[in-house]
């Protein structure tokens, strides 16, 4: 705006010459300054230029899914053919190939894990249910143990009751004469 105002004061004094170059350069800082807001503007947006680009190309285009280069619609084949063969797409390719592999490795590796530790849980608890039965299996055997125990006590303090009473144990058929 300032050399505008200095143009329309040279040209008043009749300095025709230095009042065009003030408008050139006028012309000049408005055009550097549209180019610095342009990219200014792409900064803040990245993906505008290239979309300018695709939109200044005005052909239809495509993503390449490995590499994400932008490739012409019905392009020429050899073209095509030399993308596919180039540097950047062969190493992605090799890249996805690889961390594919990595996960399908970290998957199986998860799944053996998970199958060890059920594998481990089952054989825990198989374990602890047999240490249950037999713990259970010799607390039945000590019950049964102590009933003939106290049975045998108890036939024992009845067949001497018996025999101090004077009478005949049941369990001998021998008669009293």
């Amino acid at each position: 705006m300032f050399l505008i105002l200095k143009a329309e004061a040279l040209g008043a004094l009749g300095k025709v010459d230095e009042a065009k170059e003030q408008v050139r350069q006028a012309d000049k800082f408005k055009q550097e300054r549209a180019a610095l807001d342009r990219l200014l503007a792409q900064s803040a947006n990245p993906t505008s230029h290239i979309e300018d680009l695709a939109n200044q190309l005005s052909k239809p285009m495509e993503v390449c899914q490995v590499c994400g280069c932008f490739m012409l619609v019905n392009d020429v084949q050899q073209r095509i053919d030399d993308h596919y063969a180039g540097k950047q797409h062969m190493a992605y390719a090799r890249i996805r190939a690889t961390i594919e592999e990595m996960d399908r490795k970290r998957e199986e590796k998860r799944k053996g894990k998970i199958e060890r530790e059920d594998k481990e849980r089952k054989d825990r608890e198989r374990k602890e249910r047999d240490d249950r039965e037999r713990r259970n299996e010799r607390d039945r055997e000590r019950e049964r143990d102590r009933d003939r125990e106290r049975d045998r006590d108890k036939d024992r303090d009845r067949r001497r009751d018996d025999r101090d009473r004077g009478y005949v144990c049941h369990h001998f058929l021998v008669p009293l004469i």
